[in-house]
């Protein structure tokens, strides 16, 4: 009798073992790829499943493949072209509109410098683009500011010429404004001055420019 349960509890003891080794290899199985490790079989075995007919269905992933998808080709993933830089620079303008300047029609500009100065040093600061840009894309405008510059004492007036931010042929935005600060400049000093309008002359009845010479 003990010799009888000594061999049935050494088949148990041999069944223990053998799924002790099943579980153990299933749980390297799943440690070998959880940790990214190639999953191939030896024996030239395949990575596919097999069917009952004792063939093997093989799975070929393609890299950015999602659930069967093709790849986006690889033009699709470049940057947009961006547009030509005559169209970028056509619609700087409009995006720089101040709109409380949007209503002008017609600017102008001028520096009136101090006796202790030159014209062209109030000439130096207000023809230059870095100066003209800031106030006409602010306006709108594609023409040139008319200008005018001066030296003067202390409360010197100066008369502004204006012109069509759009065309300075249009002859009924020509028009001055003459421009007055009581106390400066200073003989070190150098006023510079925007003007803007926004509309023409009062009774502008001018023919168009150029009609005068026409036949």
């Amino acid at each position: 009798m003990s010799n009888t349960a000594n061999k049935k509890s050494g088949k148990n003891k041999n069944k223990n073992a053998s799924d002790t080794t099943t579980e153990a290899k299933d749980d390297k199985v799943v440690d070998t790829t959880l940790e990214g490790t190639s999953n191939e079989k030896p024996d030239g075995e395949t990575n596919g499943d097999a069917t009952g007919d004792g063939t093997t269905n093989t799975e070929t992933k393609v890299e950015g493949d999602v659930d069967g998808e093709a790849p986006a080709p690889a033009e699709a993933k470049k940057e947009k072209k961006k547009a030509p830089k005559k169209e970028r620079e056509k619609k700087a303008p409009k995006e720089k509109v101040d709109a409380h300047l949007a209503k002008v029609e017609a600017f102008g500009k001028a520096a009136l410098v101090g006796i202790g100065g030159e014209v062209e040093h109030g000439s130096a600061i207000i023809h230059n683009l870095k100066f003209g840009n800031q106030f006409r894309d602010a306006c709108g405008g594609t023409e040139l500011l008319p200008a005018a510059e001066k030296v003067g004492l202390a409360g010197t007036s100066i008369d502004m010429a204006l012109k069509h931010k759009l065309d300075a042929k249009t002859r009924s935005h020509h028009q001055t404004v003459t421009f007055q600060i009581p106390d400066a400049p200073l003989p070190r000093e150098i006023v510079i001055a925007c003007a803007a309008a926004n509309q023409g002359r009062p009774l502008a009845r001018l023919a168009t420019f150029g009609a005068e010479v026409q036949r």
